[in-house]
């Protein structure tokens, strides 16, 4: 029986015939889906080439079709591999290319023509007989390019269309807004749910919450009415968690056991991907994971040291294996943390974080220059659909007119050019108030954002103490009863009559300031101070006044208020590289954290107070780590500072640095010494909540004096009365909920 003419493409011990859509091995025919069909055409029109996923992507789904376009193109290319009885791990025919694509691996490609039929008279396949060719006129072109010309000169014409339209879109047709009708709470529990993840087809989220006392991980089904369950449960405060791009893993931080974990999506045993590191982040291709060599520090609302100062970047291999550093200390300062990859792969943006900088910073993935993309305040960076904006949370101080007022958020943007750069100014794409969205993600068809909304209730507490033994007293009692945004750095007046503290503010018209209160907490009012850093450094002498950073001409300054007549005199300018800045007993000196190089060592200067003249600052500590917030003996002859692993001593006259105490556990945060000159009072994390505890400098004796049970509460910055009698310090409560917007 006669036939009609076909083409027919024939690689390796296969033939693929285009009229017919069949692909054949031998006479056997292997049914082939047409996704999977039109990624083979594409490998075959490109022997020698690569095909990009998003080359797949624009044939397969065009005109913006919604898809969730990596997870679709995995499946359609491993229906191929079995219909080519192909292996991902050694491949015969197709190759992938991490981050780049795919590529055919059989170097002959024949394109044939033949008159085809079912069956010849005896039975036997048809036979494939060569197409004839006229002489040329030139040297003669072998068959498969002469094919493939046309093919190319076409793609050729078309991707310079394409490309035209994208330069024109990217640059001009920026329409992505963020839809506020369509904001959805997904969890509403008591406590905190936070750090989301899509999965990638975006019908479900994973994310830590401590509903159930600990943290643990959950995934919930994004469809009204969807189911929930709870995919760890071994106590040991699990957090972060991160989809794969297939679907099939989630990577999490083990906040008691460290390091970065992974455990499948549908549940099972957890494994060990790293021995230290948090906050970990998938490779658009699955093929890495980038982390920061940090743990958490601190998820509160207004808790912007995302991590530690010497915390880097790091990258594993998803199958596991030694992990590589991506970023070193000092370059840039700060801590780095929140790494978030680019849609291509190519680069990797992250925070960069200290006491008095944040910013965000890119990198490229294999290693690189940092540049700087966008800075002041800002922090938990994401790429957003496409790579055309880096979307990232921002904390507000100030008006209009630049006065001092009320911190508040507000989830930003800015644009990138097609190269990753910064090619506008960051502009507002939802304000948030008093709530700050933490751990933005995207889906990863671009349709949907997730987030954690943060909010906190934060108030100053009080706990009496015994002078003789430095033992807790009953239980703590509220010392502030206020609904102010936070109360923090209380500092006792040199004869504990009085206590200071700095306030920051809900709404538009209220400053950040400074504010003082009797022992009892009675008489709480403003003092008249606006600095510009929320940190106290001390009383001066007699309790007259009160100290704090300021700024002059630009500059960092040391300021000083005359509590009885509200004068505001400067004493000294500060380095601009310092920050934690504590003033010492008797007014003279300053004592603080300064960063040079990624390390951060305890330094001194003169203040200009009293017969203390000006003069340069002296070094103390020369450690190659985090050796800061120095707090001084009441008689002024040590400071005591925080160190990655503990609490240090040195004499503020400089000598040896003397470890009180070293363990594996997240850094302690010190405040304030006992009257007596031996204890250090401090706050820590331990077994999932936040308490306080002293250490004697003599002893070496550690004892907790509070016991809060909750991993969702923080204490912080204890001062201890010079009457020896009570101990002041912050007490939050976060709140925290998933919730998903639209993007149009």
């Amino acid at each position: 029986m006669g036939g009609t003419g076909a083409e027919i493409i024939r690689f390796g011990e296969f033939e693929l015939d285009l009229r017919a859509g069949e692909l054949r091995r031998g006479t056997a025919r292997i049914r082939l889906q047409e996704q999977p069909f039109q990624i083979l055409l594409m490998l075959l029109e490109k022997p020698d080439g690569v095909v990009t996923r998003e080359e797949i992507r624009q044939r397969l789904w065009p005109n913006d079709t919604v898809v969730e376009f990596d997870h679709s193109i995995g499946t359609a290319i491993k229906k191929l591999r079995q219909a080519l009885d192909d292996e991902a791990g050694s491949p015969r025919y197709v190759e992938t290319l991490p981050r780049r694509g795919f590529r055919l691996m059989v170097p002959d490609v024949e394109v044939l023509s033949a008159e085809l039929s079912p069956e010849k008279a005896d039975g036997e396949p048809a036979a494939v007989e060569p197409v004839p060719q006229p002489a040329p006129a030139s040297p003669a072109v072998p068959s498969r390019t002469r094919w493939l010309l046309p093919v190319l000169l076409s793609a050729a014409v078309l991707l310079a269309a394409v490309a035209f339209i994208a330069h024109s879109w990217w640059h001009h047709g920026r329409g992505e807004t963020l839809d506020e009708t369509s904001l959805t709470q997904v969890t509403s529990s008591v406590g905190v749910d936070i750090y989301p993840s899509l999965s990638p087809d975006g019908s479900a989220v994973a994310y830590s919450s401590d509903k159930n006392g600990g943290f643990e991980i959950y995934v919930k089904t994004l469809a009204p009415g969807g189911r929930e369950i709870q995919l760890t449960s071994d106590g040991n405060e699990s957090l972060q968690p991160a989809w794969s791009p297939d679907g099939t893993q989630i990577a999490f931080f083990s906040r008691k056991k460290r390091g970065i974990w992974m455990i499948p999506a549908l549940g099972g045993t957890a494994r060990r991907l790293t021995e230290f590191g948090g906050k970990p982040v998938w490779s658009p291709d699955g093929s890495r994971i980038a982390f920061q060599s940090v743990g958490i520090v601190d998820y509160s609302p207004t808790g912007l040291a995302i991590t530690l100062p010497s915390s880097t970047l790091w990258i594993v291999d998803a199958r596991g294996g030694a992990p590589t550093q991506l970023t070193q200390p000092g370059n840039p300062n700060g801590g780095h943390g929140a790494p978030t990859w680019s849609p291509d792969g190519k680069q990797i943006a992250f925070s960069s974080v200290s006491a008095s900088l944040q910013e965000i910073w890119t990198i490229p993935a294999n290693g690189g220059t940092p540049q700087r993309l966008v800075a002041g305040g800002v922090y938990d960076p994401v790429y957003g659909p496409g790579g055309r904006y880096l979307y990232f949370s921002k904390s507000f101080v100030g008006s209009q007119q630049q006065s001092p007022v009320a911190l508040t958020f507000a989830l930003m943007r800015v644009p990138l050019s097609p190269e990753g750069a910064v090619a506008g100014e960051p502009e507002l794409a939802k304000d948030s108030g008093s709530v700050v969205y933490r751990a933005l993600r995207f889906s990863a068809n671009g349709r949907f954002l997730v987030f954690s909304a943060v909010a906190a209730n934060d108030n100053l507490q009080s706990i009496r103490i015994s002078p003789s033994t430095g033992e807790a007293v009953g239980d703590p009692i509220p010392f502030t009863h206020d609904t102010m945004l936070r109360k923090l750095d209380p500092i006792f007046s040199p004869d504990g009559a009085q206590i200071a503290y700095t306030v920051i503010q809900n709404g538009e018209d209220s400053g950040i300031g400074v504010w003082v209160a009797d022992a009892d907490g009675q008489n709480a009012h403003p003092v008249g101070a606006t600095p510009t850093d929320r940190h106290l450094m001390g009383w001066l002498p007699g309790h007259g006044g009160l100290t704090f950073q300021g700024q002059q001409n630009g500059h960092k300054v040391l300021d000083a208020i005359d509590l009885s007549t509200g004068t505001i005199s400067v004493l000294r300018e500060l380095d601009e590289d310092g920050a934690s800045f504590r003033l010492s007993p008797d007014g003279r000196q300053i004592a603080f954290g300064k960063r040079e190089g990624g390390v951060v060592n305890v330094w001194v200067a003169p203040t200009g107070f009293g017969q203390a003249t000006g003069g340069p600052a002296r070094q103390l500590t020369f450690g190659k780590g985090l050796m800061s917030y120095p707090c001084w003996s009441p008689d002024g002859k040590t400071i005591a500072f925080e160190t990655e692993n503990g609490i240090a001593t040195v004499p503020a006259a400089g000598g040896p640095v003397t470890i009180l105490e070293v363990g594996q556990r997240e850094p302690d945060m010190l405040w304030d010494w006992a009257p007596d000159g031996d204890k250090i009072a401090f706050d820590n994390n331990r077994n999932g909540a936040t308490n306080l505890f002293w250490i004697s400098r003599s002893t070496r004796q550690e004892k907790q004096l509070t016991h809060y049970t909750r991993d969702n509460s923080y204490v912080r910055y204890p001062a201890w009365s010079p009457r020896g009698d009570q101990i002041v310090y912050e007490y939050s409560e976060i709140t925290g909920n998933i919730w998903t917007m639209r993007v149009k």
